[in-house]
């Protein structure tokens, strides 16, 4: 009698990215706790309207963080990875974040200013980019931790800011609860942005112990990090054009204040879910990048191989359970206004484009590693104008459901064809180079 075995082969993980993904996942899933109840007692006190500006407030200043994010994170991991006590790029670095965010946000509160005559929208977007300019300095620090896959400490700071911001949340809550009329929406902003401030100390107290920051301004230095960020940058800008902002921006419009809101949460959880799979790969992206500068391509492949293991175990959980547990997770960080039967549909397609989103982060940063940004870029152009087949689509209907499922519909789609490329692209790269190899090994053998 034949007896079928079946041997669930799991992937296989050096235990310094095993370590820091799993202390990276172990303080997301506090943070995600700890975000929850942030959000329910925002979401209780505001209400599905208020939440609704809430949410357009942080979407637009988030267009402006994208635009000024400029791929120096990414960067920065790369060029740490192969000179880990760089003291002059860490302190160079952080000036050059501090500059092109002051350069952006400025940029985007004073289009603001003259465009938009809403004084709540105006102070909440002051206090919420204030608070992301923060978060950029602090990316940098946590760049430099994840080269020497110190994340543990870095997830502290993290925490620490997330308990600061539960707090401040909290105690404006509690006061909107006695005086309605004392507590403008645009105060809750206030609360990510003590958060940031917590946290960049945290993060710069921890940082400058593992390497000490030279504080000599290096215009060359400066120019070669800011132009070598520059395509990973512009890549992040087109791929949250069709994964987050225009969705964002033509919903907008399309929805009434009430269900944006409902969009704005799902959102924020699908965003959440998608950052998993970024954590995961920052850690192989050290690893990735020694093996890539000492040739060694087997290895190389191995880990490619191995991660996309992972990623995929990933998708399935947050596309199945994820869908699944959709409108529990609604009412979990929220109230019954939040639950509509016009809005079922999104938060389980926004899963679907973070699970999507697993492979497209696998495929971009293993083809970053490999010098590959300015291929990928040309192909996130057709990416978007993809996406924009859909937005044009959304011109046909006048019913907002319909308009909502072409719009998620096309960044789905154009999410998926960036992995599809990518992948394609990274399988023929790792097999040519490992053949190339082979070749070379058994020329070497016969001319022995």
């Amino acid at each position: 009698m034949l007896r079928a075995t079946v041997i669930l082969k799991l992937p296989q993980l050096s235990k310094e990215i095993l370590w820091s993904t799993f202390v990276q996942f172990g303080g997301k899933a506090l943070q995600i706790g700890l975000g929850i109840f942030t959000v329910k007692l925002i979401t209780n006190a505001l209400g599905s309207e208020n939440y609704g500006v809430y949410g357009k407030i942080s979407e637009f200043s988030l267009f402006f963080a994208t635009a000024a994010n400029l791929g120096i994170f990414g960067n920065m991991v790369r060029k740490m990875s192969l000179n880990p006590s760089d003291g002059k790029l860490f302190g160079n670095a952080l000036l050059l974040r501090l500059f092109t965010g002051l350069l952006f946000f400025g940029a985007g509160w004073g289009y603001a200013w003259f465009t938009i005559q809403d004084q709540a929208f105006l102070v909440g977007t002051l206090f919420f980019m204030s608070s992301l300019l923060l978060d950029f300095l602090t990316t940098v620090c946590d760049a430099l931790l994840q080269a020497h896959y110190k994340m543990g400490r870095a997830t502290l700071a993290l925490l620490l800011g997330r308990v600061t911001n539960l707090g401040m949340v909290y105690a404006l809550s509690q006061r909107l609860l006695l005086n309605p009329e004392s507590t403008p929406v645009e105060l809750f902003v206030l609360a990510p942005l003590l958060a940031s401030v917590v946290t960049l100390c945290a993060s710069f107290l921890i940082a400058q112990r593992t390497v000490k920051p030279i504080w000599s301004l290096n215009i060359q230095l400066l120019k070669e990090l800011f132009w070598t960020s520059l395509p990973f940058g512009i890549i992040n800008i087109l791929n949250n054009l069709y994964f987050r902002f225009i969705p964002s921006a033509v919903l907008a419009k399309k929805l009434s204040e009430e269900q944006f809101g409902v969009y704005s949460l799902s959102l924020h959880l699908a965003s959440t879910v998608s950052l998993l799979s970024t954590l995961f790969m920052f850690s192989v992206l050290p690893e990735l990048e020694k093996h890539l500068k000492n040739k060694d391509w087997d290895k190389a492949r191995t880990l490619y191989k191995n991660a996309k293991l992972f990623l995929s175990i990933g998708f399935v959980a947050v596309v199945g359970l994820g869908t699944w547990l959709a409108p529990w997770a609604i009412s979990l960080v929220s109230s019954k206004d939040f639950i509509s039967p016009e809005t079922w549909f999104l938060l389980p397609m926004l899963l679907v484009l973070a699970g999507v989103s697993y492979f497209y982060d696998l495929a971009f940063l293993s083809l970053f590693a490999l010098k590959q940004e300015i291929w990928w870029l040309k192909r996130e152009l057709l990416a978007l104008g993809l996406c924009l087949i859909f937005v044009l689509a959304t011109t046909f209907t006048a019913e907002s459901g319909g308009a909502a499922m072409l719009i998620l519909t096309g960044a789905i789609a154009a999410e998926a064809a960036m992995a599809h490329w990518g992948m394609k692209r990274l399988k023929q790269i790792l097999r040519s180079c490992s053949h190339k190899i082979s070749l070379d090994r058994s020329t070497q053998f016969h001319s022995d």
